[in-house]
């Protein structure tokens, strides 16, 4: 049931919101559409908890305390279009999977080599260059097509006749 936002408690409204924006998924959504709906979902969080949340987060990185005053600055003003940048791909459908899933892997093996995308434009434009994998109908399949085929030829080239098992003849 959906109630007006001024009746609902504040915090069961900020945490649907949150995970809303955590959880969605693109499912069967164009990349366009996928952006545009997560876009909103991303603007509602910001309405209700501002883009500064994440500031403690980067403060506790080792990078943030390695950094210049000013890359600093830069880092913690970048935290949440880079965070949200990461939830659109973690909810990118399994054509992207791979591609997300190798950023991680070779930033596990080499913390120099971050792929992840920082942006949402980014993270568009790596969805765009990924070939969607084509869905395999198992009526559609060839190999399956030519494994009937052969099953109904005999081995003197003449096409068997299919009968139950009642019909057989002796």
């Amino acid at each position: 049931m959906n109630q007006p936002k001024r009746s609902s408690y504040p915090f069961l409204s900020l945490a649907d919101t949150l995970a809303g924006m955590l959880n969605f998924k693109q499912n069967e959504l164009s990349v366009v559409e996928y952006k545009e709906e997560f876009k909103q979902k991303r603007a509602l969080v910001a309405s209700l908890m501002g883009t500064k949340w994440l500031d403690k987060f980067v403060e506790n990185s080792v990078e943030y305390t390695n950094a210049t005053a000013s890359k600093q600055k830069e880092m913690k003003d970048e935290a949440f279009e880079q965070f949200t940048a990461l939830l659109f791909m973690r909810g990118a459908n399994n054509d992207f999977k791979e591609t997300y899933n190798g950023f991680g892997l070779r930033y596990s093996k080499d913390k120099s080599t971050d792929e992840y995308p920082k942006t949402m434009q980014q993270a568009v434009d790596v969805m765009a260059a990924v070939r969607p994998k084509k869905k395999v109908n198992a009526n559609k399949d060839p190999g399956r097509e030519n494994q009937m085929r052969n099953q109904d030829e005999r081995s003197d080239g003449q096409e068997r006749v299919h009968t139950s098992f009642a019909q057989r003849g002796v």
